[in-house]
């Protein structure tokens, strides 16, 4: 992995497969600083390229203008947190066999083929989420799917689906 670093935010650049016993929290509070996680594309979708295991712990928490591509994360507990997300863009994230997959609080921002399987709630959007375009995300073999609260406004969601859930 590659850390870089300048006056608006850091990369992270993820070739191979991490073990973690603690949260990775890229969280840099309100501020404006962007972070990216990038990974190289699965084009055989193996999942084998760029992943995050997580040994008892919740999994990655990023804020702000996020820029998430390409990465899958595993284990127990929550998978991803996207926590006061703007003008973010999150793409081709797995999680799998989580508590909870995504814990979702974003607005103006691109979320695009989230993967959530055999996750107990797959995919989920809190109250305070507006202006929301979600593209192309799959919930599979969990309990609950998609968990949208009723106060999320402004949500576009385009070929979504929820595949072996009870709900």
């Amino acid at each position: 992995a590659l850390l870089a670093a300048d006056a608006q935010g850091f990369t992270i650049r993820v070739v191979g497969i991490f073990y973690f016993t603690a949260t990775v929290d890229l969280g840099l509070g309100t501020s404006n600083v962007r972070t990216q996680i990038l990974g190289v594309e699965d084009t055989n979708v193996d999942g084998n390229t760029s992943a995050f295991y997580f040994s008892g712990t919740p999994g990655i928490r990023i804020y702000s203008g996020a820029k998430v591509h390409d990465i899958e994360i595993r284990n127990i507990g929550t998978g991803f947190i996207i926590d006061n997300v703007h003008a973010g863009s999150i793409k081709n994230v797995t999680v799998s066999a989580f508590e909870r997959g995504f814990n979702i609080f974003a607005f103006q921002s691109a979320l695009e083929n989230l993967i959530s399987y055999q996750c107990t709630t797959g995919i989920e959007f809190n109250d305070e989420c507006t202006s929301l375009t979600v593209k192309n995300c799959w919930a599979r073999e969990g309990t609950t799917g998609f968990l949208v609260g009723p106060l999320v406004t402004y949500a576009t969601f385009l070929n979504c689906a929820v595949d072996d859930c009870d709900v």
